[in-house]
């Protein structure tokens, strides 16, 4: 039976232990968390005591470490990008495998949000060193794409996902698929199992940017998403043909919005829960 995952971004301000409870209060499985909010359970020995029982007690798991960015070729540093995004670019490899195997975390996403396009050996050599560590600790991990930046699309992160070999996959969030033209083809032409997380949320054609920039167009990766349902896109086929890639992945909602983010984090999981479970009916989940 597919399970279904509340990530963090739907409810973005949301502290990890009313994640957790939320998420236990709307029949989420799993949630997935930052690098910043694992590091507030390592550097907070009675928070992650709390946080551990209310795991125990609910059954819920984090399940993703979403994301690292820091010290990839071509990202920024934490001073050179707006304060309000700092905070994201802050832990790099090493302190993210310590986070997620102290806190047990099965999966590490990596991605190249805000990053200057590069040349794919250099991704290819940075991640594949990630990827290999994070093995060796019994991490798995997955490639996430964004358009604008060094991994535009699902092409770029699946060549370098084949380039580096079975350590790592891909995480598909339909948000960004969308805005490069992805299609349920593309998913189904893709190697089994290569497909390691799914995000879901919607979209209208033209919404969502990208906005004017000081420097033109910029993309807005973290806003103007709507629940599935409320737009366009075609979530039902793109599910199913990402649970036929690896099926019995959980599937993930993740909702980045000022509708969202004017909820009370109750409200906000109580939306998400029923938006995707009325989804998965349509695959069979």
């Amino acid at each position: 039976m597919t399970t279904m995952e509340l990530c963090w971004g739907t409810l973005q301000h949301a502290p990890i232990e009313t994640l957790v409870e939320v998420a236990a209060d709307n029949g989420f499985a799993s949630v997935t968390v930052t690098p910043w909010m694992g590091q507030e359970l390592l550097d907070d020995a009675a928070l992650l005591a709390r946080v551990r029982r209310s795991l125990a007690a609910t059954g819920i798991r984090i399940s993703c470490l979403d994301a690292l960015m820091r010290g990839l070729p071509g990202i920024p540093g934490p001073d050179e990008v707006p304060p309000s995004q700092r905070q994201n670019f802050r832990h790099d490899a090493d302190a993210c495998l310590r986070i997620a195997q102290t806190l047990d975390i099965p999966l590490l996403n990596i991605t190249h949000y805000l990053g200057a396009p590069v040349e794919a050996d250099a991704l290819v050599e940075a991640i594949g060193l990630v990827a290999q560590r994070a093995a060796a600790a019994g991490i798995a991990s997955c490639i996430e794409f964004i358009p604008g930046t060094g991994i535009p699309d699902l092409r770029a992160a699946a060549a370098i996902s084949s380039a580096i070999g079975p350590d790592i996959g891909i995480l598909v969030d339909t948000w960004h698929f969308a805005r490069t033209g992805g299609s349920a083809a593309d998913l189904r032409a893709l190697p089994g199992g290569s497909v390691r997380s799914i995000q879901l949320n919607d979209r209208v054609a033209g919404e969502g940017g990208p906005a004017d920039g000081p420097d033109g167009p910029v993309y807005l990766a973290m806003a103007n998403r709507r629940l599935p349902g409320d737009g366009e896109l075609p979530l039902a086929e793109l599910t199913t043909a990402m649970l036929a890639n690896n099926p019995g992945l959980p599937v993930g909602i993740e909702v980045f919005s000022d509708e969202m983010r004017a909820l009370s984090p109750a409200a906000g999981a109580a939306r998400a829960a029923a938006a995707l479970r009325s989804l998965l009916a349509t695959v069979g989940g």
